[in-house]
């Protein structure tokens, strides 16, 4: 984190739903390699499902394109 940012923000408030989105797109993966039996992937599916669900219902709240901006130069620069 830069040093000018505010500390006193909560995580969510800096990283947003999309960061959260990008976890969701991990997270299939990842269950290959835990030891949670059929039964127990099948229930932790169900809630993510329900959570993706509330997340769409509430776009206009959780997502802005307010949220975005063209990057500058200097970071496509260090990018590639």
């Amino acid at each position: 984190m830069k040093e000018n940012q505010d500390t006193s923000k909560p995580m969510s408030e800096i990283y947003g739903a999309v960061h959260l989105l990008r976890l969701f797109v991990k997270l299939g993966g990842m269950l290959a390699y835990t030891s949670l039996d059929e039964k127990s992937i099948q229930l932790l599916q169900n809630h993510l499902h329900d959570f993706l669900k509330y997340m769409q219902k509430n776009m206009s709240t959780l997502f802005s394109l307010s949220d975005y901006i063209v990057a500058p130069p200097e970071y496509h620069r260090k990018a590639i």
